[in-house]
């Protein structure tokens, strides 16, 4: 995007202050007039509040990390969904249920995707449109406090941001990546081009960086030896797709749906596109940080990690098992809305009263960049939300 400066976007919160937590490097960064505070700490969530103050743990412990969607877990009470399973959370009712596929469309990819849980098989990409407080009335039922908080932060919605309907997102590892890219196209909002991140990938493998083709696309796809083609096809099939809905108007997300929930080969190409184009803008951000460039905050963060401090272990320990073994961490969202060039405004119901019931990946460009809005009941599935 042509506004993406890094050096602009370290910017602090109205408050000024930023609290970083890093479990192996206590290394220190200032913003501008900004105090930054590292602390050691093993919780690995971020959150942004409304009033623009960061807190941010990077964290190198994903093993508790739920797997999908379809496992659910509050005051060690487990409920899970399958395609012929449904269960209620015995804390507080609640119902999960699945997003079915016909059977002509539910075939997996790739031997790659066969290895994935049998309970992924038969789900589409993204479901139906849902009134928004009637969903969460239905599966938020009960008095429980985590019940009562849930269905006040899912009506607080339409009343603070006059969105009344969500698309539940198949919770397969792809949710964040999947909901983000499903809005971009819906609202008709620019992508990054196909050429330019290829040609960054293509040219720094070609000059060594042999670990590109470390790439795995979460096991879903068969390269064939070709991983530069795959690449290729993965990013123009993203950039086609977009095209294609330019001459939609008024229903471009149920069109969406439509294509992606009877593609699925191309609703997984899509989704490496997207997971393409942010390693591309790793690349682009580290690179700065080796010329002594100002990162933005959550770059500095990303690179602090003993888990990715450079976009090689990015890609080894983060990247490849976004779709595959594990969902995008908070610091990856903030660089899945820098490198669609967009802010991901996330809502979370049940932190309604909270600092962090609304949040923005990254919280700079606000106002410049166009907005996204995605549900995140968990922080670990994402939903989107609309009109």
């Amino acid at each position: 995007m042509g506004n993406r400066s890094s050096s602009s976007s370290n910017s602090m919160g109205s408050g000024g202050r930023s609290t970083l937590a890093d479990s192996n490097d206590n290394k220190s960064s200032m913003g501008s007039g900004g105090r930054s505070t590292l602390a050691d700490s093993n919780d690995n969530r971020s959150s942004m509040g409304s009033g623009g103050r960061s807190t941010l743990a990077a964290d190198n412990n994903d093993n508790n990390r739920p797997q999908s969607r379809t496992t659910r877990t509050n005051n060690n009470n487990t409920a899970t969904t399958t395609t012929n399973d449904i269960q209620s959370r015995g804390d507080d009712d609640r119902v999960v249920e699945p997003l079915l596929l016909s059977s002509s469309t539910a075939a997996t990819t790739t031997r790659g995707q066969q290895q994935h849980n049998d309970d992924d098989v038969g789900l589409v990409a993204v479901g139906p449109r849902m009134e928004l407080v009637a969903y969460a009335r239905k599966e938020w039922q009960g008095n429980t406090t985590t019940a009562i908080t849930m269905r006040k932060g899912y009506t607080a919605i339409p009343e603070e941001l006059h969105l009344t309907h969500l698309r539940r997102v198949r919770g397969d590892n792809y949710c964040g990546v999947r909901a983000a890219v499903y809005q971009v196209l819906s609202a008709g909002v620019s992508l990054p081009p196909a050429t330019p991140t290829y040609t960054r990938l293509a040219t720094h493998l070609s000059t060594g960086a042999t670990w590109i083709k470390d790439w795995t696309f979460a096991r879903r796809i068969n390269s064939d030896g070709d991983i530069l083609n795959t690449f290729k096809q993965c990013l123009d099939d993203l950039e086609s797709l977009g095209s294609s809905l330019s001459g939609c108007v008024g229903n471009r997300g149920s069109v969406l749906c439509d294509i992606l929930n009877n593609n699925p080969s191309l609703d997984i190409r899509v989704c490496e596109a997207v997971k393409l184009h942010m390693l591309a803008a790793a690349l682009d951000l580290h690179a700065a940080a080796t010329r002594g460039d100002v990162l933005p905050l959550f770059a500095m963060i990303m690179f602090a990690r003993q888990s990715s401090p450079n976009p090689r272990l990015l890609l080894k320990n983060h990247l490849n098992a976004v779709g595959d073994t594990a969902g995008l961490e908070q610091i990856e969202m903030f660089l899945l809305g820098w490198s669609l060039g967009v802010t991901v405004q996330v809502v979370r119901p049940g932190s309604h009263g909270a600092d962090d019931y609304i949040c923005y990946y990254p919280d700079t460009n606000l106002g410049v960049w166009p907005q996204i809005t995605l549900l995140a009941e968990d922080d670990r599935h994402y939903n989107v939300l609309g009109k």
